[in-house]
């Protein structure tokens, strides 16, 4: 399964690829604005839900 992080910080985006990757997931990291948002509105595959979150300190 693939999964895009989408957030300004690379930090966060880092330590959710650590911990998911070794539980197979693919996780892509964008960390700009516009093309996170090109980048959230690609179908990664045929049924790709969405989900926003806020991750906050």
């Amino acid at each position: 399964m693939r999964i895009r992080v989408i957030d300004d910080d690379a930090e966060p985006c880092q330590l959710v690829a650590d911990y998911l990757g070794p539980m197979r997931f693919a996780v892509e990291s964008v960390h700009e604005g516009e093309p996170g948002a090109e980048a959230a509105s690609v179908r990664v595959g045929r049924d790709t839900p969405i989900k926003w979150r806020e991750l906050s300190a």
